[in-house]
């Protein structure tokens, strides 16, 4: 099957509503488009626009498939997605319950924000930066608010998630932990792993592992780092292996740019490099950040 082309023809000539982006298209050196491209890819991990193949041992992030390259529609096209378009609206901005007011609802109830002690105020160290912070959280519960009152009851993935929610909501809200696959996550006496840097380890080895899905403040990332060296003169043989990305999936970057987990390696004195740019790519994807391993035999 040849896939659609929207911007050719199956003659190869451009169609007419792409006859003037075609042109300034040629025009552009490509080196242009692919900081272009790097750019879009950067902004999208930064503000966490990814997702998981859930299956994949290897659990690494995917980018949302996003193309720098603008599809041009036409007036018809438009008149036939707009009346689609208004449709899926109407009907996203209906209540389920409305809908099928018969029917059972069970609401996912991940996290209730609050304006202080959970994203506002858990640390000393980050406090909010402006009298605007406490208003935006807790504007973000909305959706959960409006749905307190219809559902039949709520699920949480763990009891500190449930104790975020209001007390008036929690007798209606059970705790099922997500689990993980026991068959595939069981001890193996004779497993090894291979770090990038080419060490080995294996079973019976001592070793201290920090895993999130990026090293920030709001992980813990900063405690650990700075109580690393206390631990490695404690524990002289254990290996630190550290697994994150550099971006910011909750709260603030830091203030000067860059990532905390540079940050931190500035503090502690092992900072080598950018963790971002075109010239920190094997720092991404995701991977066993095994040269940070140097942070426990400081």
């Amino acid at each position: 099957m040849t896939p659609y082309d929207e911007m050719q023809s199956a003659d190869g000539k451009n169609r007419p509503h792409y006859r003037r982006y075609s042109d300034w298209l040629l025009s552009q050196p490509e080196d242009r488009l692919a900081r272009k491209r790097a750019e879009a890819d950067s902004l999208f991990h930064r503000v966490g626009i990814t997702f998981a193949v859930y299956g994949e041992r290897e659990g690494a992030e995917r980018l949302i498939p996003f193309d720098i390259i603008p599809r041009v529609i036409t007036r018809p096209e438009w008149t036939l997605l707009e009346r689609g378009l208004k449709q899926r609206v109407t009907a996203l901005n209906m209540f389920l319950k409305d809908v099928w007011p018969g029917a059972k609802m069970l609401m996912f109830l991940e996290f209730f924000y609050r304006a202080d002690g959970f994203d506002h105020g858990f640390d000393p160290e980050f406090a909010a930066r402006d009298a605007s912070s406490p208003w935006r959280l807790r504007s973000k519960n909305a959706n959960l608010l409006t749905g307190f009152d219809i559902m039949d009851w709520g699920l949480s993935p763990t009891e500190w998630q449930k104790s975020s929610l209001p007390a008036q909501v929690r007798d209606r809200v059970s705790v099922i932990f997500d689990g993980i696959d026991t068959g595939f996550m069981s001890p193996d006496p004779a497993a090894t792993f291979t770090l990038p840097g080419g060490g080995v380890l294996k079973a019976g080895d001592e070793i201290l592992t920090f895993v999130n899905r990026n090293l920030e403040p709001y992980r813990g990332v900063h405690i650990f780092m700075r109580a690393l060296p206390a631990i490695q003169k404690a524990r002289p043989q254990a290996l630190t292996l550290i697994v994150g990305g550099p971006e910011v999936s909750y709260g603030a970057r830091p203030p000067g740019g860059g990532s905390w987990k540079d940050v931190l390696l500035r503090e502690l004195g092992l900072y080598a490099g950018p963790s971002e740019g075109p010239e920190a790519q094997a720092f991404h994807a995701g991977e066993v950040a095994a040269c940070f391993a140097a942070v426990a035999t400081a």
